[in-house]
């Protein structure tokens, strides 16, 4: 009854149950867009812990279809390797929208690691960057402070950045 009438709702609740052991979270998304469910990927800029109910709304800011019309956002869970606090650390530094990859590494207190696997869910998004772009530049982040013997010279990043060309569709 609730995956007939509330298909949003089902697929939302069967992700959060995870792991089951069986359907897997990308089998329960793709049965939802087949049952005509809008499925937003994961965001660092929106996406909580658990996977969340968002409303449907048009531009002008009225609700589609209806107080139950929902879209479902996937939550910071289900990138795989990522940890609980650091999603809560995401989170609370979440006051402003994040306007790019070093000032979330920053205000969140992220380790390059972790921005990695961040890259490679395309959870930049929201950021226009796309993964193939995030991941070059996650690539780029280091942890561990510059040597005291190189602290005057800027060895890299001082070239002109070149713009990576735009990633076709059917490759993203």
């Amino acid at each position: 009854w609730m995956k007939c009438h509330y298909p949003a709702v089902f697929a939302c609740a069967l992700l959060n149950s995870q792991p089951m052991g069986f359907y897997a979270p990308a089998q329960i998304v793709r049965d939802a867009r087949a049952h005509h469910v809008e499925v937003r990927e994961v965001d660092v800029n929106y996406s909580d812990w658990d996977n969340t109910l968002e409303p449907m709304m048009t531009r002008d800011g009225d609700q589609i279809g209806g107080r139950l019309n929902f879209a479902v956002r996937l939550g910071l869970r289900q990138i795989s390797g990522l940890r609980a606090d650091a999603a809560q650390r995401i989170m609370d530094a979440r006051s402003d929208p994040f306007t790019d990859m070093e000032d979330l590494k920053t205000r969140a207190k992220l380790t390059a690691p972790i921005m990695r696997r961040l890259a490679e869910a395309d959870a930049f998004r929201s950021m226009f960057i796309d993964r193939r772009q995030a991941l070059w530049e996650a690539k780029g982040l280091r942890d561990a402070p510059d040597l005291p013997l190189f602290m005057g010279a800027r060895d890299e990043g001082a070239e002109t950045p070149v713009p990576l060309p735009v990633m076709p569709v059917c490759e993203q």
